[in-house]
């Protein structure tokens, strides 16, 4: 069985590890916990992994020990015994996608400092008119602000 596909949302337990894998391929390790949506505070671990391409330093780094972070893929749920005879329950998510949640409209760090440029700005970019409509020329608008509703 190759496994249920599912989507999950949770937070980095500890810093994501980039290895190589057997074959030779980059992959990345983490775990992730993702509370129950019904209110419960359990929290249930997963171990995600993400090879190939995907899986590279910056997309690492992005992830250290309490990031957001959504995954996609195929869970696997594995069942075992300890030597003291307790059941246990593994789960591992073999992911085709991870990304970390919050990160739009960041700037990532290009090694320069934070201090005004000394430079003159450029001219911004003049928005392209738009011609207007013969029609538009004779008749203007006849209401106001304090006829819209909200």
């Amino acid at each position: 069985m190759k496994g249920l596909r599912v989507a999950l949302q949770g937070f980095c337990a500890a810093h994501t590890e980039l290895t190589t894998s057997k074959a030779g391929k980059p992959m990345l390790r983490l775990r992730i916990g993702v509370a129950d949506v019904g209110g419960d505070d359990d929290t249930e671990w997963v171990t995600v992994y993400l090879t190939g391409d995907k899986a590279d330093k910056r997309l690492a780094d992005k992830l250290p020990k309490g990031a957001e972070v959504y995954a996609e893929g195929n869970l696997k749920v594995d069942r075992w015994k300890t030597s003291e005879g307790e059941a246990r329950t593994t789960l591992t998510l073999l992911a085709w996608t991870v990304q970390p949640i919050g990160q739009i409209g960041r700037r990532e760090s290009k090694g320069m400092d934070d201090r005004p440029s000394t430079q003159e700005p450029s001219q911004p970019a003049r928005p392209r008119e738009m011609p207007i409509p013969t029609g538009a020329r004779e008749h203007p608008a006849t209401w106001n602000d304090d006829d819209v509703p909200f």
